[in-house]
């Protein structure tokens, strides 16, 4: 799944996570050169395959030397797997309609508690959400306090942090100590009247293991609810926040944006608490982790409310034409894009002041189950039986039971997913049909000369004035996020 972001001057919109090892050829500055992609990635691909060029394609006026194409570090990759654990058009191997059946089943039975896709450490290994990626480390640890956190950081090397592996490539291998706060959720206490104080205010402290869906039931509980959310809630505030993850929409998009106030452990194990008006701030929003371990989150929320989401299928030369009227006329919107179709799914979410649906919760799950099961069965047998061309355009015509008004977080996120892997780029917000059109293009090509997995293009928006990072993607500038969505 490729997610788009697209960026409207001055504002940009950002990714939701950082480019990984397999664009080797994408430098820092991704954004302005969204229109060499394809060719990078192709390029990158017949490099790994071996009959291809051996450098991709480049421009000499944005070459620097830190933007060289580079390698995954030995040891990070077992040869045989290398090609398919990088890049998400090469998938094989699990078999993703049994695995995501499986997923919805053993939700279902656990009342949506358990996410069977979910990554984690087994039996000393690290398996990402995909099953795709997985790392021995070296050492791995669990601190349930930040005095625990303090001692495995002073008895590491270097050390790495994750919460709920949702990562497509080896951005989490340590060489030392990878740590999970997992064991370290959960309302964060303090003083009684710093409490008290939070809770007047409207805002709330939680350790930064705990997950989005956690947060989300705490606030519930106070009457409060996140002004805006991404589409998933299975992530920890703290990892979420390390890559400035961000919903859709003009007007609201970055989580971070809900946030005043961190504590962050830095690599000497000194502790530092900081607000949206500092420099340190910034940095670790969107820093993924390089300035130190983030043990703690203020949230401040808003009434909760509900949202009436809405989802319809258009030809894509209508929306293409009335994209900025559309983005106008609601709260939060994306795109679904379709290789070898002329349709468009249009995704809306806005404020709704009437009651929720009847049975909302579990029209929502029957209509996401059906979403996932039928792209990981019926989209890849489209695709592998290289039928996909020639009915891309009439599989999707009408989309029913998805126009409901659910809480706010039940109409943001989704917690049931397809088994599949992501790449996800940020373009400037003139160059969304541009920079879709190549992705594509790119897509239906290599189709044509291999068998490729069911394939869907998101596509993102974040408004302009993102302020709250110093290195996002989204930094001030009106941006559209591509994700490119594979599911073989």
């Amino acid at each position: 799944m490729t997610l788009v972001a697209a960026h409207i001057p001055p504002a940009a919109m950002a990714g939701d996570r950082p480019l990984g090892y397999p664009l080797s050829a994408v430098g820092a500055d991704a954004a302005a050169r969204c229109v060499e992609l394809p060719e990078c990635i192709e390029h990158d691909i017949a490099e790994r395959e071996g009959d291809g060029p051996q450098h991709p394609p480049e421009n000499p006026s944005r070459r620097s030397a830190k933007q060289q194409p580079r390698k995954p570090p030995d040891g990070h990759y077992a040869n045989q797997q290398r090609l398919k654990d990088s890049f998400p058009f090469l998938m094989h191997g699990r078999q993703p309609g049994l695995a995501t059946t499986l997923n919805v089943v053993l939700n279902a039975a656990s009342l949506g508690r358990y996410v069977w896709l979910e990554g984690a450490v087994r039996g000393g290994v690290f398996r990402n959400w995909a099953g795709r990626f997985r790392h021995r480390p070296v050492r791995f640890a669990e601190p349930r306090s930040e005095q625990e956190i303090v001692q495995v950081i002073g008895e590491s090397r270097s050390v790495r942090v994750f919460g709920s592996a949702h990562s497509f490539n080896g951005g989490v291998v340590s060489e030392d100590t990878l740590m999970s706060l997992d064991a370290y959720s959960g309302p964060a206490g303090g003083a009684p009247e710093r409490d008290r104080g939070d809770r007047d205010a409207g805002r709330l402290r939680v350790k930064g293991g705990t997950r989005v869906r956690d947060v989300v039931e705490l606030l519930l509980a106070r009457g409060l609810a996140f002004e805006a959310m991404p589409s998933h809630d299975a992530q920890s505030i703290g990892g979420i926040l390390s890559t400035d993850v961000h919903g859709t929409g003009v007007r609201w998009g970055f989580v971070s944006d809900s946030v005043v106030g961190l504590k962050i452990i830095d690599g000497n194990g000194d502790t530092h608490e900081c607000r949206p008006s500092d420099e340190l701030f910034k940095a670790a929003i969107g820093g993924i982790g390089a300035l130190g371990v983030i043990t703690e989150v203020t949230v401040e929320g808003v009434p909760r409310f509900n949202v009436e989401q809405r989802v319809a299928i258009e030809d894509l030369a209508y929306v293409q034409h009335n994209l900025e009227r559309l983005l106008a006329e609601n709260d939060h919107l994306s795109l679904y894009l379709f290789p070898f179709s002329t349709k468009c799914q249009v995704n809306t979410w806005n404020a709704a002041r009437r009651g929720r649906s009847a049975l909302g919760g579990l029209r929502e799950f029957l209509s996401i189950s059906a979403d996932a099961l039928l792209a990981a069965w019926i989209g890849n047998l489209l695709a592998y039986t290289g039928l996909l061309p020639k009915l891309g355009s009439r599989v999707y015509i009408k989309k029913r039971g998805t126009d409901l008004v659910l809480e706010s977080n039940a109409a943001f996120n989704r917690t049931i997913y397809l088994l599949h892997q992501e790449l996800e780029f940020t373009v400037p917000f003139e160059q969304t049909f541009e920079a879709c059109r190549r992705f594509t293009e790119l897509y239906e090509r290599m189709y044509r000369r291999r068998a490729l997995p069911y394939t869907v293009v998101e596509v993102r928006f974040t408004p302009e004035g993102h302020d709250r990072t110093l290195i996002g993607a989204g930094r001030g500038r009106f941006s559209l996020t591509s994700v490119r969505n594979t599911s073989g």
